[in-house]
């Protein structure tokens, strides 16, 4: 696994111009500044990802976030989890999945998931996580018993399978997961994720992941899980745009982990 040179980018100012009887105030806050980095996979793919440390007031972070997005989308549409966790003083790696946003060069040649069949293209999503571990541990010193990994839709399978071979991992979250995506299944997983802390989120108008998210669990022989199951709000991370609460339902969730 090689790490490449990081290139560092600060979020641009934009000036405002303010309405009379507007304050600053009335402006949303400026999203978290990140540190862009790429990583190879053993099978010959350059990941893409963005760093986002806690702000430099806040004590050593004992947990970093994960974050893997869903399927067709990017990195970019974690930003709002991103948002809670830093300023609650949790650091995150959000990373473009093989195929997916900037990470689209294999063995040096273009390539994207429109190329991709279900089963081994999916499932060897499972090297992107090991990528992003290794750069978290060699250049942040976060260990993977420090990691907690959060999957959208296909990110929340391929989370779920990650976190079930590395028993290290100590907790997942998973947003509209499914009983299988594109060949990436969850019920074997599951019932070998132990009594480790699992947040499962769906919505009921997200009918396959609803019912995926019963099945996930009853999989579990030795299950710790928290469900959180809202009666509308889509699929994945349209959710943080129907259910804006929810970021700060799993930034709560994870600090209370043991």
């Amino acid at each position: 696994m090689r790490i490449c040179p990081f290139l560092f980018t600060v979020p641009a100012l934009a000036v405002l111009l303010l309405p009379c009887g507007c304050s600053s105030k009335d402006v949303s806050p400026p999203p978290p500044s990140a540190e862009s980095f790429s990583c190879s996979t053993d099978d010959g793919w350059l990941i893409s990802g963005s760093f986002f440390p806690a702000p430099p007031a806040s004590a050593p972070a004992s947990r970093v976030l994960l974050l893997l997005h869903m399927l067709g989308r990017d990195r970019s549409t974690m930003l709002p989890l991103v948002d809670a966790a830093v300023r609650s003083g949790i650091p995150c790696c959000s990373i473009d999945l093989r195929g997916h946003g900037e990470s689209t060069s294999r063995n040096g040649s273009p390539s994207t998931v429109s190329a991709f069949s279900p089963g081994p293209d999916f499932l060897a999503m499972q090297n992107d996580v090991s990528a992003a571990l290794g750069f978290l541990k060699d250049s942040k010193g976060f260990q993977s018993s420090q990691v907690v990994i959060i999957g959208a839709s296909i990110g929340a399978n391929v989370a779920l399978l990650c976190a079930s071979s590395d028993k290290s991992i100590p907790a997942v979250v998973l947003l509209s997961p499914g009983v299988v995506f594109r060949g990436v299944g969850t019920l074997t997983p599951a019932a070998s994720y132990g009594s480790r802390p699992l947040m499962l989120v769906s919505a009921a108008d997200d009918e396959y992941s609803a019912s995926s998210v019963t099945r996930i669990v009853a999989a579990m022989p030795q299950a710790n899980a928290s469900v959180r199951s809202f009666d509308s709000g889509g699929h994945g991370t349209d959710l943080f745009r129907s259910q804006s609460a929810l970021p700060g339902e799993i930034v709560d969730w994870i600090l209370k982990l043991p």
